[in-house]
């Protein structure tokens, strides 16, 4: 990936080459795609050996989210050792945040005995874990965004909900959640009808209303796929940072 999308910077770049390279640019790009859908799918599987114990009840917060960092670790390692584009690797761990971020939101909707105040708090201090290296890593952005569901989701399960007024405020802070997650959010929690149903109605005005909207059905699980179009970057390329002749280059 790294060495396709290098080429195909020279060849777009090279003022004699470009136009008549046409056809080669085109597989050039298409292999970087393809390139990318793999490692992609190779990480995801790394990532599906390790959500098991980061969603366990019987191990400590740094043991269960070090699982993932060690994974993810490793995949920045491998992108830095090949000099991979830095706009491609913040694409690439922004489809693995999302894979993250799925795989917990869709195991706590579908358990009901994890839709509790006490799964949020654990939720939240072992996300904080990830989020930290990814600040240390560039990638604040990319998890914050890519992370978001499963926030809000920690975030809801760990507020009060006493009171109207903490609902709507609590329903306008959590407006990823719609009404089915919503819903299923709200099982464990022993609090009046009507307040369940004034936080179902606001999911539905705001978080279904704007999944409708881009033309997306209304589901209580998300998809583990993150439909954004890799973005080949124009910029940021060894031969942009690269001087003068390396030692060695010469007697080779």
């Amino acid at each position: 990936m790294a060495n396709s999308s290098e080429f195909l910077h020279f060849l777009k770049s090279d003022r004699h080459i470009s136009a008549f390279s046409v056809q080669a640019q085109e597989v050039l790009a298409e292999s970087v795609q393809t390139a990318f859908r793999n490692l992609v799918n190779c990480f995801r599987m790394e990532l599906s050996q390790t959500l098991n114990q980061f969603l366990s009840e019987t191990i400590d917060h740094d043991s269960a989210a070090g699982l993932v960092l060690t994974v993810l670790g490793s995949a920045m390692a491998l992108l830095r050792r090949c000099r991979v584009n830095a706009a491609l690797t913040i694409q690439l761990f922004s489809q693995l945040f999302h894979y993250i971020n799925v795989i917990c939101f869709n195991t706590i909707v579908a358990n009901s005995h994890m839709c509790t105040a006490e799964w949020g708090k654990v939720m939240s201090e072992r996300l904080q874990l990830l989020e930290l290296w990814a600040e240390r890593q560039g990638l604040e952005l990319a998890a914050d965004c890519h992370l978001a569901k499963i926030n809000q989701c920690a975030q809801f399960l760990q507020a009060p909900k006493s009171s109207v007024e903490e609902i709507q405020q609590l329903a306008c802070s959590c407006f990823r959640l719609n009404s089915l997650q919503m819903s299923a959010l709200l099982q464990q929690e022993k609090i009046p009808r009507n307040l369940v149903d004034t936080a179902i109605r606001m999911a539905e005005s705001v978080a279904d209303e704007l999944t409708r909207s881009d033309g997306r059905e209304v589901r209580l699980e998300e998809s583990p796929e993150l439909h954004l179009a890799l973005l080949l970057p124009d910029d940021g390329f060894s031969c942009d940072v690269v001087r003068g002749i390396p030692s060695g280059l010469v007697d080779f």
